[in-house]
């Protein structure tokens, strides 16, 4: 469990940073990045002989959160969400037998958790004082 936990988390991070990274080299087309992104990934885990439905899941997950607005991908953003998309992923795949329903739902709720976080914290932290 906690390994999985770690793969998931560092399979989102790098998932997520290189569809980011990609989509603006190919001029902000985003679901082209994330689909390479995949296909990629997909490709090696089936050569390495790993758990490459799982795995191509999450990296497949995670860039949709790679998908951002280049303006809200900041190194703190990126963290927060790789770490949230991998929580909420791990807790919901078990729910969601379809590729698409935990896959989708975890991002959105990873991305819009993060950015009201990133957001509000300024907010929240000023009101203490």
């Amino acid at each position: 469990m906690i390994f999985d936990f770690f793969v998931t988390i560092f399979l989102s991070f790098i998932s997520i940073y290189l569809t980011h990274k990609l989509g603006s080299k190919l001029k902000g087309n985003s679901c082209l990045s994330s689909s390479l992104v995949t296909v990629l990934f997909y490709i090696c885990f089936y050569i390495l002989g790993a758990k490459y439905l799982i795995y191509s899941k999450i990296v497949f997950g995670a860039s949709f959160v790679g998908m951002v607005k280049k303006i809200k991908l900041s190194k703190s953003f990126l963290m927060l969400s790789t770490i949230l998309f991998s929580l909420i992923y791990i807790f919901l795949y078990r729910y969601f037998s379809q590729f698409g329903g935990a896959l989708g739902f975890s991002a959105f709720v990873a991305c819009l958790a993060s950015l009201l976080i990133i957001d509000l914290s300024p907010c929240l932290l000023s009101q203490r004082k």
